[in-house]
């Protein structure tokens, strides 16, 4: 199995849709489907009900669960490798509620731009309830925001 894999099982869980998720990937229906069919056969189980919307399997949901810290890993790598070699490149995505003072947090922007040049900043705006669902399902890198309340 590849790391490519599992980011490929991951995005396909979360759009629940095959053909979303080669759209969000930018890769045809078609050589999402074999890579999934790959790693089932690899696994010896199915990790996907195939009907709309898909569905995950137990298989798919103990997939899951290994595989959000392994992709964690997998971006700290990259990350860490990138450093070293100085081709630092990426996006950050930073969520922020939309009640917090975006002023506040544009000359942190500059300033973290002028230090790490190759990484893109993407600002995503939302409630703070969505921004830590966004948080934990990995599509926002961190949060700007009141977490007075307990959250995982």
């Amino acid at each position: 199995m590849h790391f490519q894999s599992i980011e490929y099982i991951i995005v396909t869980s979360q759009e629940r849709s095959i053909s979303k998720a080669a759209a969000k990937l930018h890769i045809s229906q078609q050589t999402l489907s074999a890579h999934i069919a790959s790693v089932e056969e690899e696994l010896g189980c199915r990790l996907f009900i195939r009907h709309i919307p898909l569905e995950l399997t137990y298989a798919g949901e103990e997939f899951l669960r290994s595989a959000f810290p392994i992709q964690a890993q997998i971006k700290k790598i990259y990350r860490i490798f990138d450093e070293i070699s100085g081709n630092e490149k990426g996006i950050l995505k930073i969520g922020i509620t939309d009640n917090r003072d975006k002023i506040v947090l544009l000359p942190v922007i500059l300033a973290f731009q002028r230090v790490h040049p190759g990484i893109e900043i993407k600002v995503v705006e939302n409630a703070n309830e969505i921004l830590i669902q966004k948080l934990i399902n990995g599509e926002v890198d961190v949060c700007i925001s009141d977490f007075s309340i307990h959250h995982p």
